[in-house]
């Protein structure tokens, strides 16, 4: 019994700070995947807003309307084509990684309405 309460003691002291390092790698590596998530969340909102810029672009402009801009979206570039009796906006815009400038890709929607103004 005795020597089975030492070899319990030694190998505790062989862990000794093994919880401590296993917390050094798991909550950067916790924030990481976090920081992927909340990303990818930001995007499909984004992805919403700028269908949402489109559709309201496209049906402004059929009616002879001033579009007005989110200030959110400012950076978002708008391309209007007419064809025949439909006139459709196509909106782009970059996506950003957190507050950085580093863009990781853009998201693009499109949408048409009929000319009924014209």
């Amino acid at each position: 019994m005795n020597q089975l309460t030492r070899l319990i003691r030694a190998l505790a002291q062989t862990q000794r700070g093994s919880v401590t390092a296993e917390f050094a790698i798991a909550i950067p590596a916790t924030m990481l995947a976090l920081s992927i998530c909340m990303f990818g969340l930001g995007s499909i909102v984004r992805q919403i807003q700028i269908q949402d810029l489109a559709t309201s672009v496209a049906r402004s402009t059929a009616r002879g309307d001033v579009v007005a801009t989110p200030i959110s979206l400012s950076q978002a570039a708008i391309r209007i084509s007419e064809s025949g009796e439909l006139v459709c906006a196509e909106v782009s815009m970059p996506v950003n990684f957190a507050v950085t400038s580093f863009q990781v890709f853009e998201v693009r929607a499109s949408s048409c309405a009929l000319n009924n103004g014209r």
